[in-house]
C-alpha cells in the first residue's frame, strides 16, 4: 500500500507543474510570429490553477526574418507580464540563423545534447531603402544578432565574434552540448 501512495504522489505532482508547450516549426516572419502569440495565449489560457504558469516554445526552425525574430524578443516580457507566465524556449533538433535570435527569448533556455544551432552571415531579401548601403543594413542586423545572443551568453557572443561566424554566407553549426552554461540554461 506504501508504495502505492508514493506513485500516486509522484503521478500527482509531476502533473501539478508540468509546462504547456507550444510548437513553432515554421519559417520566422511577421505572420508567423503572431500566430506563435496567439498559440502562446491559448496555452496560457490552459494553465491549470495548481500547474506552473510556464509556457515552452518548442522550435524547430531554419530562420527567416531577423527583424521579426528581434521584435518578437523585445515584445516577449510584456507578453510574459500580461499574461502572468514565464516563456521558456526549446530546442530538440535543429535552430538556424533567426531561430537562434529566437531561442534567446526563453527565460529558460533547452537543448538536447544533440541539437544544433545554425549560424551565418545574415541576407537581404528585398530591397534596401533609398539612401541606405546594403552594407549599412548587413552590418546592423550583424549588431543586433550579436546583441542578442551577448544579454544571455557573452562569452558565446565572444566565440560567434572571434569565429566571424555571422559574416560567412555557409551555415556552421554548434552543438547544445557545446553551448552550455549561457545561451542553453538547460541541457536535456
Amino acid at each position: 500500500m506504501r508504495k502505492l501512495s508514493l506513485l500516486i504522489l509522484f503521478s500527482f505532482s509531476t502533473q501539478a507543474f508540468a509546462a504547456s508547450h507550444v510548437s513553432f516549426w515554421n519559417d520566422i516572419t511577421p505572420a508567423s510570429l503572431s500566430s506563435l502569440v496567439k498559440n502562446i495565449e491559448k496555452a496560457a489560457l490552459k494553465i491549470k490553477a495548481d500547474q506552473e504558469r510556464v509556457v515552452v516554445i518548442d522550435l524547430t526552425s531554419g530562420g527567416g526574418d531577423l527583424y521579426a525574430a528581434f521584435k518578437f524578443v523585445s515584445d516577449t516580457p510584456a507578453l510574459e507580464e500580461r499574461l502572468g507566465i514565464e516563456i521558456d524556449t526549446r530546442v530538440t533538433s535543429t535552430c538556424e540563423s533567426a531561430c537562434t535570435v529566437l531561442y534567446t527569448a526563453g527565460r529558460k533556455r533547452l537543448a538536447r545534447r544533440g541539437a544544433s544551432f545554425g549560424f551565418h552571415s545574415p541576407a537581404i531579401a528585398s530591397r534596401v531603402p533609398r539612401g541606405v548601403s546594403r552594407s549599412a543594413v548587413l552590418e546592423s542586423a550583424r549588431a543586433r544578432w550579436m546583441a542578442a545572443i551577448t544579454k544571455v551568453d557573452p562569452a558565446l557572443a565572444y566565440e560567434i565574434d572571434r569565429r566571424n561566424l555571422l559574416m560567412d554566407e555557409e551555415m556552421t553549426y554548434l552543438s547544445g552540448r557545446s553551448l552550455d552554461g549561457g545561451y542553453v540554461t538547460t541541457r536535456e
